[in-house]
C-alpha cells in the first residue's frame, strides 16, 4: 500500500445566489481553511463567489480559471501552472488553453505575469486575511463583469 503526497488545493462546492434573478448555482472552488498564526485565524482562500457568478464564463473559460484557481501558492497569490498541465488535466488541446487565458487576460481576470505563471485577479480571489484582501483588491482593475 503506497500512499502519494499530492499538493493540489483541496476544493469544495459553494453555492451562489444571483440577486436580480434568483438563480442558484453550485460553484467549485477552492476549499476554505483557517490556520492559526500567533494566536490570530487566517483564512487559506477568499473568493467572492457571487462576482464568479457575475462574469458569465463559459464551461472551459471556467474549467481554466478554476485550474489557475486551484494552484494559487498562499504566500505570493500567484499560480504556476502551464498550459500543458492544464490541457491533460482537462484533457484538451493546449492551444485551447492558450486562446481561453487570452479571453480571461483581455477581460482582466487573470495576470499573465511570466510564462506559465498567473495571478487571479484580487476582486475575485485572494489568499490572505480580509484587511489585506480589501486593501490589494482597491488597487487592482475590476475585471469586466459582462462579456
Amino acid at each position: 500500500m503506497t500512499t502519494e503526497n499530492t499538493t493540489e488545493t483541496p476544493t469544495a462546492r459553494y453555492r451562489a445566489v444571483i440577486p436580480e434573478t434568483g438563480q442558484v448555482l453550485d460553484i467549485d472552488g477552492p476549499q476554505l481553511r483557517g490556520r492559526r498564526r500567533k494566536g490570530k485565524r487566517r483564512a487559506f482562500a477568499l473568493v467572492d463567489l457571487l462576482s464568479l457568478v457575475r462574469l458569465e464564463l463559459t464551461g472551459r473559460e471556467w474549467d481554466t480559471l478554476h485550474q489557475i484557481m486551484r494552484a494559487v501558492n498562499p504566500e505570493t497569490n500567484e499560480a504556476a501552472i502551464t498550459q500543458q498541465e492544464m490541457a491533460d488535466y482537462l484533457n484538451i488541446r493546449p492551444a485551447n488553453i492558450g486562446r481561453t487565458i487570452k479571453t480571461l487576460r483581455d477581460r482582466y481576470i487573470i495576470t499573465t505575469l511570466r510564462p506559465g505563471v498567473h495571478r487571479v485577479n484580487t476582486h475575485i480571489m485572494y489568499r490572505g486575511s480580509t484587511q489585506e484582501w480589501e486593501i490589494n483588491s482597491a488597487r487592482e482593475r475590476e475585471p469586466l463583469w459582462r462579456k
